[in-house]
């Protein structure tokens, strides 16, 4: 990660929100006061109303802002974003690390993510 820089996670911004419908809250709340200079301390609704710990944090004046996830790469972020990179990782990696952190599914047979 370079020099005074942070990470914004999506997964965090979507955590217990509806699929994909998440980017509203991602440009209002984090991308917009970004973009007017001001520091960040944001928690999602979610997180309250699941008693989440913590919140998430960029301090103004950061010279890089990394938003990484699935998703992140739409129109309705477009203006808020001076970049964007698409990354595909390996499949078998992605799915191992899709189940240790969620766990196996119930709906999916083994290696069919």
């Amino acid at each position: 990660m370079e020099p005074n820089s942070a990470i914004v996670h999506t997964d965090d911004v979507a955590w217990n929100h509806a699929y994909f419908d998440w980017g509203d809250v991602l440009a209002e709340n984090i991308l917009q006061p970004l973009h007017r200079g001001k520091p960040v301390d944001f928690r999602p609704d979610a997180w309250v109303s699941h008693d989440r710990a913590g919140s998430i944090t960029v301090p103004a004046g950061a010279d890089f802002v990394w938003v990484e996830g699935t998703g992140i790469i739409r129109e309705e972020l477009g203006p808020w974003l001076d970049a964007s990179v698409y990354m595909q990782g390996d499949p078998d990696e992605q799915e191992r690390l899709l189940v240790a952190r969620d766990g196996e599914p119930e709906f999916a047979p083994r290696g069919r993510l």
